[in-house]
């Protein structure tokens, strides 16, 4: 719809430069420092902090190279003025929702000055699908890592689409099978409202099974595979053709966009 990912990517990057990948310079949006305000266009610290790594993700599946938040520090203290609460820092440097998370999924990720040809891997997700995005990455000792997240509001500032304020997202239960799954159990990374994460093992059942409840969070699961290394990364997910693109250019899964800035 208007305003989304797809929108960008088809109206104004399609359009004033064909081919090219779209480059976000200025993207998301501002916290409200009162918390929540029912009808405000800012979002309260924690679901700031649930929307925007999901931004970052879905920028990346959706083959934009480069993706700049703005703005890295809040520009003042004035709790009435948008333009002052923009950071994923606050004025003083304390830490938002927001920063705590993306820090701690980069010191998960990040795997710096990696020169090595992924592997491939064959994935089903079934279960209660609707909302549910993806993203897989792998590093050079050949260990997956999935980002799972339902891409629904937990924020709503659109009149026309019901109360409005905060809105609640329930898990959902899905099955992840990895038929070349490796060991006896995975390990699932999930984090909490004020962007901390921890860690749980999830046992991979005999069929090659993980069972997981998905959340309007961003999720990880690390896994290994039997399988040597290929040439592409490959997901099959369930899901429905018109809500998800199985394959892009740049061998990750491209997910549909919420509009209306609800990552």
């Amino acid at each position: 719809g208007y305003g989304s990912y797809e929108y960008q990517k088809t109206h104004t990057g399609g359009v004033t430069a064909p081919g090219k990948p779209l480059v976000a310079t200025e993207g998301f949006g501002n916290t409200n420092p009162a918390g929540d305000s029912p009808g405000s266009a800012w979002w309260p610290e924690d679901i700031h902090g649930r929307y925007y790594p999901r931004w970052f993700l879905k920028q990346f599946v959706g083959g934009s190279p480069i993706s700049i938040s703005y703005d890295f520090v809040d520009d003042g203290t004035n709790a009435t003025n948008p333009e002052d609460n923009f950071g994923l820092l606050r004025h003083d440097l304390s830490e938002k929702p927001a920063y705590k998370a993306i820090k701690n999924l980069l010191n998960l990720l990040k795997e710096p000055n990696a020169n090595f040809t992924p592997g491939s891997v064959d994935i089903t997700i079934s279960g209660d699908t609707n909302g549910v995005q993806q993203c897989l990455l792998q590093k050079s000792n050949g260990t997956y890592y999935l980002c799972v997240w339902l891409d629904k509001k937990s924020w709503n500032m659109d009149s026309w689409d019901g109360p409005l304020g905060r809105r609640a997202v329930n898990a959902q239960n899905v099955t992840l099978s990895v038929p070349s799954f490796s060991g006896s159990s995975a390990t699932y990374y999930t984090l909490d409202d004020p962007g901390n994460m921890t860690s749980s093992a999830k046992t991979i059942s005999s069929g090659k099974t993980i069972d997981l409840a998905v959340t309007d969070r961003v999720a990880v699961v690390q896994f290994s595979t039997a399988m040597a290394s290929g040439t592409n990364l490959v997901s099959n997910p369930s899901f429905d053709a018109e809500n998800f693109d199985t394959q892009t250019p740049s061998g990750w899964n491209e997910g549909a966009w919420d509009a209306n800035w609800n990552p």
